[in-house]
């Protein structure tokens, strides 16, 4: 359960803050919603992701142990990006499901930010951020970037970024925006 709690945290800071969600939005930013949408992942995460775990290993937890959760909980996030397997019942209360998943990828306002578990649902119910599929799912972003260049794909809220961060004055403003929602 700690893993899956570090895998929410982690994901509710990409969609809770500027500077993490410039990253991931990269897997979110596609309109359509199937097995390739999983592989959809920006490398910049490869710099800074392992930080969120390493908590576990300074108490104790074995890296091995925790690789090997973390590689199931990778497979299963990848096998979830499909629109063919429908509602399941109380395994969508319980897991993260294609249904869920559906909707965590959703641009619908009710559907925004929601469904950020890794295997289980369970802190979304604990800190509200769970929602069931109930209107059809609009994938994509709220402000759709209609490309397929890899670079602008990966980069564009960085480009964003780097616009608006050294116009805004003092430090103190700088990572009160950085570490703010995204619009």
């Amino acid at each position: 359960m700690c893993c899956d709690f570090i895998h929410w945290f982690y994901h509710w800071l990409g969609h809770k803050t500027r500077l993490f969600w410039a990253a991931h939005v990269t897997h979110h930013s596609s309109e359509h919603f199937n097995l390739s949408t999983g592989w959809r992942t920006n490398f910049l995460h490869l710099f800074y992701r392992f930080l969120f775990w390493a908590p576990l290993c300074a108490i104790g937890f074995p890296p091995p142990m925790i690789l090997f959760i973390e590689s199931i909980t990778a497979m299963q996030n990848f096998l979830v990006h499909t629109e063919k397997v429908g509602k399941l019942g109380m395994l969508d209360w319980l897991f993260n499901t294609p249904s869920n998943h559906r909707v965590h990828h959703g641009s619908n306002p009710a559907y925004i930010d929601k469904n950020l578990g890794g295997i289980s649902m369970l802190f979304d119910h604990l800190f509200g951020t769970y929602a069931a599929e109930k209107e059809p799912v609009v994938y994509g972003i709220t402000h759709n970037i209609h490309t397929h260049n890899p670079a602008a794909i990966i980069f564009h809220e960085f480009v964003n970024l780097s616009k608006t961060v050294p116009r805004i004055k003092g430090i103190a403003q700088k990572l009160r925006y950085l570490f703010s929602p995204p619009v």
